[in-house]
């Protein structure tokens, strides 16, 4: 079966022309879920040493969704000085230059780097991340 051109030429011009069915087909004007991919605040601690600790779809963590209740394994980056024990987690990147990335670290390992260092003072810890 072939289909005419003119057809397929006015399907496309009466989608385009209504808004409506436009937006429908291409998804467009609905509301974006705002907790997607949530950006935890920089945890401190009391001695100053800091990171950055995320959990969400795109991070290197365990559940790999967003809004997980509870995570097991969480993404580590920007570290204000080296951690000992976040080294064996740290992604190799020979080629780059930029910060490390510490992935897929045991949320247990996340409360002892903060216990070491004093304990946090500021920021944010994704859920599953035990408080000490």
């Amino acid at each position: 079966m072939k289909i005419d051109e003119n057809v397929i030429r006015n399907i496309v011009s009466e989608v385009l022309s209504n808004r409506k069915l436009r937006n429908e087909i291409f998804g467009l004007g609905k509301k974006k879920d705002v907790n997607r991919s949530r950006i935890n605040k920089r945890v401190t601690c009391k001695d100053g040493f800091s990171m950055s600790v995320q959990a969400n779809s795109g991070a290197y963590c365990e559940p790999r969704i967003d809004n997980a209740k509870a995570y097991t394994h969480v993404e580590v980056g920007s570290l204000s000085d080296s951690e000992p024990l976040l080294e064996p987690y740290e992604e190799d990147y020979t080629n780059d230059a930029g910060p490390s990335v510490f992935a897929y670290v045991p949320v247990q390992i996340i409360a002892q780097v903060i216990a070491n260092h004093g304990g946090m003072i500021s920021g944010e810890v994704p859920p599953g991340v035990p408080k000490k």
